[in-house]
């Protein structure tokens, strides 16, 4: 009766399939892409030591080597170190505090915690790199100072720069 609106409607249904089918790869791309940056099968209360290091017992940490368990035990009982946990958030800072004293447990804790930080931190500067090299291609000669300012977090402020600087004015 309405061929043209027949057509619209199969090809508009076709699109959709055709969509939903891509959103649904990339899904599945995704989730086996998090399985390299993720634990499988992690058993949490093995991991609340990081946690709450002042709280638990030498009991719950059976599982860490023997150089990690007297770590443990020399860290839980200092009084000073405790007061830092308390105040120190995240827990990354307090366990980048203790790498010195405590370079085993720290060094547990810490790739634990921060897996997926380093991970997308690398991942982001790999990206920006290739933009600017596709970007300016060979005419660049020390990426380093285009990279920097490009995976960096602080914000530009160019109106304090420029409101520093006098202006030229032409003769």
């Amino acid at each position: 009766m309405f061929p043209s609106v027949d057509n619209f409607v199969i090809k508009k249904i076709h699109r959709k399939t055709y969509i939903a089918e891509t959103i649904v790869d990339h899904l599945k791309a995704l989730e086996i892409q998090f399985r390299t940056y993720f634990i499988l099968n992690i058993d949490l209360q093995k991991l609340v030591w990081i946690q709450k290091p002042f709280w638990i017992g030498l009991s719950e940490i059976d599982h860490l080597s023997l150089k990690a368990r007297g770590e443990f035990a020399e860290l839980s009982f200092d009084s000073n170190l405790k007061l830092q946990f308390q105040k120190k958030k995240p827990w990354t800072k307090f366990w980048i505090g203790t790498r010195t004293e405590f370079p085993t447990i720290a060094d547990m804790a810490l790739n634990v915690l921060l897996s997926f930080n380093t991970t997308y931190l690398c991942e982001v500067t790999s990206s920006a790199l290739t933009h600017i090299k596709s970007q300016y291609r060979s005419a660049i000669k020390n990426v380093e100072e285009v990279l920097g300012p490009a995976v960096s977090n602080i914000t530009l402020r160019f109106d304090l720069l420029c409101n520093k600087r006098q202006a030229h004015l032409s003769h």
